[in-house]
């Protein structure tokens, strides 16, 4: 077996709001390339550019056909509010086809109904139980369901994406995701000293976790660069201690190592932009969705209590904005200001 995990985060500047974390896994009993997702989706997936290694890409107007699903880096398909649709579109496609079973014989005897009613807590694996302040904020937002059942053109996206899977002979996805609240991502910040260590040890504690129960020999796992770091090495070593890690280079451009523990031979990669991966670009997208669930379930929280109060999207100078509006009702409700405001 031969595995690709993809990882991505979504809130890393933001004051107001959650650092996600998400990976991605693909599995296949055959070696196969990143580039090769992009080939095998193609009848169903676009970018919203040309430099994917797909078919002939095609216009952005074209890629937002109601048949196709924009795979991208989640700053690109999504942004000032922008881009919604499309970013749920794919995000709950893709998650439509994971989880419900392990082989893809179950998922074609399922209805396109059965696939939408799920909410994608049911699918994606949570690393670590959220924050237990039970603010209304920090719980898990109801209303993450699968988007219109009825809606006959993505139910054809979903029968695509079947024979994509059965034709690639892929394994079903699996997705996981660490969802750090303010207050955790303080004291994680106390510890390490700065966020970019927080990022760094909390994605690879991630990929640890989900690749735990692996059967695969060989493992591939593609990272976005963390705030800019060139060196894993130390981190990679605390976090995989019980595996030979060996540095194969360390660039501006693209950090790599190998790690090897009996017959397993992990490689993994940190690239700058490394959203032009496909499994990178999917859990890039997956935490952006993520993350906006949860500030959704937080503009609303404290818009009820400020009717004039203006949404935020949390990051730096809007969120100095909203903290100042709410931070009466903050002192009013007894809440300390960790809960809500990250210091970094």
């Amino acid at each position: 077996m031969f595995t690709i995990v993809g990882v991505d985060e979504s809130g890393y500047g933001p004051n107001l709001g959650p650092l996600v974390i998400t990976a991605t896994i693909w599995r296949r009993k055959q070696r196969y390339e990143p580039a090769d997702l992009w080939r095998w989706f193609s009848p169903v997936v676009s970018s919203l550019d040309g430099n994917r290694p797909v078919r002939h890409q095609r216009s952005v107007a074209r890629n937002e056909a109601k048949s196709d699903l924009i795979v991208d880096d989640s700053k690109e398909v999504y942004a000032s509010g922008r881009g919604w649709d499309r970013l749920n579109r794919a995000v709950n496609c893709f998650i439509s086809m994971a989880g419900r079973a392990n082989h893809l014989s179950s998922v074609r005897n399922e209805t396109s109904e059965m696939l939408y009613r799920r909410s994608i807590w049911e699918v994606v694996n949570l690393y670590e139980n959220l924050d237990d302040t039970k603010r209304p904020w920090t719980t898990l937002p109801e209303k993450a369901v699968f988007t219109d059942h009825t809606d006959h053109g993505q139910s054809e996206v979903l029968r695509q994406l079947q024979v994509c899977f059965q034709d690639a002979q892929l394994e079903l996805p699996e997705f996981w995701c660490d969802i750090i609240h303010p207050e955790r991502f303080n004291a994680l910040l106390k510890q390490a000293g700065n966020k970019a260590t927080v990022l760094s040890r909390r994605s690879l504690a991630l990929i640890r976790h989900a690749l735990e129960s692996t059967q695969s020999h060989e493992v591939l796992v593609l990272c976005d660069k963390h705030g800019g770091r060139r060196y894993y090495m130390e981190l990679l070593q605390q976090t995989f201690h019980d595996m030979d890690v060996l540095c194969e280079e360390e660039l501006p451009s693209c950090s790599r190592y190998t790690m090897r523990a009996s017959e397993a031979r992990w490689k993994i990669e940190f690239q700058n932009h490394a959203e032009h991966h496909f499994p990178v670009a999917l859990s890039s997208m997956l935490a952006k969705y993520v993350r906006e669930l949860f500030m959704k379930q937080f503009n609303t929280y404290w818009c009820s209590k400020f009717p004039d109060l203006r949404e935020t999207a949390g990051y730096p100078a809007d969120a100095k904005r909203f903290w100042g509006q709410i931070q009466p009702m903050v002192q009013e409700l007894g809440i300390d200001k960790d809960q809500l405001w990250r210091r970094r």
